[in-house]
């Protein structure tokens, strides 16, 4: 569960940023007061609208208006980019982003224009920010790097610490977090080294967002609370952001409680802006968590605001719906004036309509209350059908898999069968022409009548039918063995000896990938402990593991060597590579163990705790469905026994079976 504690401890501690926010704020407002110079005024309301910017964004949109009309008159167009991208930029705060792309384009415009690197580098990266918001993650990376490769003698460390921070937040977003770490740790050092300002708001909450992903809850809090800290008690947009995610944690974490706790805190801070990307987030959160809790009429409130933010967000005709609000506000104020001079007279009259309208009201509410549980119960039993059609199809597509893998298991081993049946076929047929010649030599011995060369002949006759039956025989042993192997598992355990089950399967897989793949060649080995008793297993499904243990280290191998083939420059391990699979059994006492060993490429430490997961395949598409190892997994825990393996990078790779003995 997460901390409380630890969170009061933080929030105690972001009054300091506050006053040190005001104090700035103070000073320059004093400076707008005695400043007389034209020049002076414009940049000293730039900085005040830059300032009320996360807090007041409505007091910064009334400063930089100020300023764009100051510019306007006063023609002091060198001004002009930095205005309108503020401008676009607090605007893009409170939700408004078609205006908030055109005044950063038309910043961006004017800044190529007049050749002004600083601020075209500064349009490209708030231009990244909106379409960061749009999550076209594709365009806003674009932008962040365009910003990075404009060259400006005016960037400092801190500016290119902010964009790393802006790029990093984007791979997180986009789940492409190799990316996100690389770039919010390159931000990070340069944030401890320059101690900049406010950017820890932002540095904290990404790295907070990135742990999010990764799984630590923790320190992503940890993270969180650093944010909030460096916020300052009126940096509402912040504000807002650094609880909307606080809430993600402790939905999550399936605390609901909390979670509507920080939402609705998340919720209170935007709408003091209103930064409506931030209600956007505390409105679903909050619908979520109410869902979670089976209050339906207050998640259905919520999830009304937050359609209604959406569409207020990204819907048209905001501005004509606005201007016919206003409209009807005045037409019933003046309606209301007219109505005062008849008030008293028809008091009596408006008692009873108002009560008349409150029953209305009343029973519309409980109307309304039915018709919106109604509702979400209906939505509740279509989510409930599509889910658990898609879990049939899921099951179904599974079940198919399986029986996919079985089959290739099937291939493999009719392979391998072919192979050894092979060879007491080829004797059997050698003998048999020998006897044929010898009957024919016998033949002309009898006419003859050389009874010494007749014997002669008649005894390698027989010694020739006694290999020809040994050999039959062998073939006879060698279908009923793997018609045992091959048919379908009785689920019955049986004694089984488990070094000739090993080696049994580990030429039929040799032989099997020989006859798939001509150029296929490998060394194999076998370390049987001789001590090994009969244990009591399925031998079907034990064979089945081992098929596919064997089939991949011999995989591995051919590939590694595959790799090497045609390569100069060959380290002296690389350069006599010869590749090999060992297989070996030890006696445990109370367990045996059976090891499979490669000399492959080894598996990558981040993947090695995914190799047992259904569908995970390191294999190109089409020869793998990956359930090869977690159906192997399943069938020697089923056994009651563990599956593991070892692994080092570029050397090879152990898959060590434990059965026990009883």
């Amino acid at each position: 569960m997460i901390s409380r504690s630890l969170i009061i401890i933080f929030l105690l501690t972001s009054l300091i940023g506050f006053a040190q926010r005001q104090k700035t704020i103070d000073s320059i407002t004093n400076q707008l007061a005695v400043s007389k110079s034209d020049t002076s005024r414009i940049s000293i309301m730039l900085s005040l609208a830059a300032q009320y910017t996360y807090a007041k964004p409505d007091s910064a949109l009334l400063y930089v208006e100020k300023a764009i009309n100051l510019i306007q008159n006063k023609k002091a167009d060198k001004w002009k980019p930095t205005a309108l991208r503020l401008h676009g930029s607090i605007n893009r705060e409170i939700g408004n982003l078609p205006l908030a792309i055109e005044l950063t384009l038309n910043s961006l415009r004017i800044g190529q224009k007049y050749n002004n690197n600083s601020e075209i580098r500064r349009s490209y990266n708030g231009l990244g920010n909106i379409y960061l918001d749009l999550m076209d993650y594709q365009k806003s990376i674009s932008f962040f790097q365009l910003s990075r490769q404009v060259p400006d003698i005016t960037k400092t460390e801190f500016s290119e610490m902010n964009l790393l921070l802006n790029i990093g937040n984007v791979y997180t977003e986009s789940n492409q977090l190799d990316s996100a770490s690389y770039y919010l740790n390159k931000a990070f050092h340069l944030f401890i080294r320059s101690g900049s300002g406010n950017s820890g708001i932002f540095m904290y909450r990404n790295l907070g967002k990135l742990k999010v992903k990764l799984g630590n809850q923790k320190q992503a809090l940890n993270y969180y609370l650093k944010s909030i800290e460096a916020c300052g008690q009126e940096d509402y947009r912040n504000l807002a952001a650094t609880n909307n995610k606080i809430a993600v944690l402790f939905l999550t974490d399936r605390q609901a409680d909390s979670c509507i706790y920080y939402a609705e805190k998340a919720l209170k801070y935007g709408i003091k802006g209103p930064f409506r990307v931030m209600i956007l987030e505390s409105s679903k959160l909050l619908a979520e968590a109410y869902k979670s809790k089976d209050d339906f009429r207050k998640a259905l409130e919520y999830q009304e605001l937050m359609v209604d933010t959406k569409e207020k967000l990204y819907g048209a005709g905001n501005i004509e719906a606005i201007q016919a609000m206003v409209y009807q506000e005045q037409k019933r104020n003046d309606e209301i004036e007219a109505s005062k001079l008849a008030y008293q007279n028809r008091l009596k009259q408006y008692g009873y309509l108002a009560g008349v309208g409150l029953l209305i009201i009343i029973a519309m509410f409980l109307y309304r209350n039915n018709k919106q549980k109604n509702k979400a119960n209906t939505l509740l039993q279509e989510q409930k059908e599509k889910a658990e059609d898609a879990l049939s199809k899921l099951k179904s597509t599974q079940s198919q898999l399986i029986q996919s893998e079985k089959m290739a298991s099937l291939g493999e081993l009719t392979a391998g069968i072919a192979h050894e049946i092979q060879n007491p076929l080829n004797f059997v047929n050698n003998f048999s022409e020998v006897n044929m010649e010898l009957i024919a030599e016998l033949k002309e011995e009898l006419e003859a009548g050389n009874l010494e060369d007749i014997k002669a002949i008649a005894d390698d006759i027989a010694i020739n039918e006694e290999k020809i039956l040994e050999h039959g025989k062998r073939a006879d042993a060698i279908v009923k063995g793997m018609l045992q192997h091959s048919r379908s598992s009785s689920g019955v355990k049986e004694p089984t000896d488990i070094n000739a089950l090993a080696d049994e399967y580990l030429r039929l897989s040799y032989h099997g990938l020989r006859a798939k793949d001509k150029s296929f060649n490998a060394d194999f080995k076998t370390e049987f402990d001789v001590s090994l008793p009969e244990i009591n297993i399925i031998p079907q499904d034990i064979g089945r593991v081992l098929l596919n243990l064997i089939n991949n280290a011999f995989y591995v191998v051919a590939e590694r060597q595959r790799n090497l083939t045609g390569l100069i420059n060959l380290s002296d391990f690389d350069s006599h590579y010869e590749p090999t699979v060992t297989v070996s059994t030890k006696n445990l006492g109370e367990s045996i163990e059976i090891s499979v060993k490669d000399n492959g490429n080894g598996i990558p430490d981040e993947i090695k705790n995914k190799i047992f997961q259904p569908f995970f395949t390191t294999k190109p598409t089409g020869q793998g469905t990956g359930l090869g190892l977690s159906l192997s997994y399943d069938i020697v825990k089923a056994h009651g026994g563990e599956l593991k393996v070892e692994t080092k990078d570029g050397v090879g790779s152990e898959f060590i079976i434990q059965l026990p003995v009883v």
